[in-house]
């Protein structure tokens, strides 16, 4: 009898054992990140938030205060939110907690003239953060090479593909300091916007006998799709060419691992790419 109740008792601390080292390995599977982008456009900053924690939490974040046109996701499901406009500006609050939050809204305070600026105010303390500024149809008032910055702080990569100009920001956010960013840029003079336009006009017509051969060949592919392939080009459609991958999960209605799974397909059939930002990826249709 006595065996039989040690042989129990050590089954029993051994499951106990392995449930406790799951748990630490799954905690540790995922540490916390966010990727926040400012895109101006005109007159109008499209913001978007998106933290990933390894413990649930509530969000409480402080916003501008003309701040609109606010959208939140909760682990990838619509949720609601409470928002406070204090004399300096807004704070957004949820009650329900969770471990992915997504938000976007429109602002135009950090504008003033040609310059941005603005203070990023973590509601978490996040070792590894992506911020990123992209702007568009205007260049930097000072070139990158001179002596008077047009960035602060310095940041860790500039890219442009013409159009945009995207500017990364690698670094850690605290709860208890925040993360200041300004741009100083210019709009276009008439003489680039020509250039531009001229350059535009040429790579079209080199373009278009490839364009209109790979449009018949696309028209063939399309025919093989699945309905559910189908669905996520349509969306990709809706947004304008690019969405994030939670909001192909969101729309689907579909899990993340199918998305994943038909994702890899389009991409091997070179219809779509996906654009790791962060912890996130962007889905761009080709």
């Amino acid at each position: 009898m006595k065996k039989k109740r040690w042989k129990k008792w050590w089954t029993g601390l051994l499951v106990v054992l392995f449930i406790a080292v799951c748990d630490v390995q799954d905690s540790e599977a995922i540490s916390d990140s966010a990727t926040i982008i400012y895109s101006i456009n005109n007159s109008i900053v499209e913001v978007s938030y998106n933290f990933t924690l390894s413990t649930p939490s509530v969000l409480n974040l402080t916003l501008e205060r003309d701040a609109f046109d606010i959208a939140l996701y909760i682990d990838s499901i619509s949720s609601s939110y409470k928002l406070q406009q204090e004399q300096m500006h807004s704070t957004l609050a949820t009650n329900r907690t969770g471990r992915e939050f997504y938000l976007e809204y429109k602002t135009k305070e950090p504008l003033l003239e040609n310059e941005f600026l603005t203070e990023i105010k973590s509601p978490f303390n996040i070792p590894n953060a992506t911020v990123m500024l992209i702007l568009n149809g205007v260049t930097l008032k000072h070139g990158v090479n001179s002596a008077r910055p047009s960035l602060y702080p310095i940041p860790n990569a500039i890219t442009t593909n013409g159009r945009s100009i995207t500017i990364k920001w690698d670094t850690e956010l605290s709860k208890s300091k925040g993360f200041a960013i300004l741009a100083l840029f210019s709009n276009r003079t008439t003489q680039n916007y020509l250039a531009y336009v001229l350059t535009v006009l040429i790579l079209v017509s080199i373009a278009s006998a490839t364009a209109i051969i790979k449009l018949k060949n696309k028209g063939k592919l399309l025919s093989y799709l699945l309905d559910e392939e189908l669905k996520i080009l349509e969306i990709l459609k809706k947004h304008k060419g690019i969405v994030w991958q939670t909001t192909l999960v969101r729309e689907t209605g579909f899990s993340k691992s199918k998305i994943t799974r038909m994702l890899r397909n389009l991409e091997a059939r070179n219809l779509v790419e996906k654009i790791p930002i962060g912890n996130a990826n962007k889905v761009k249709l080709k």
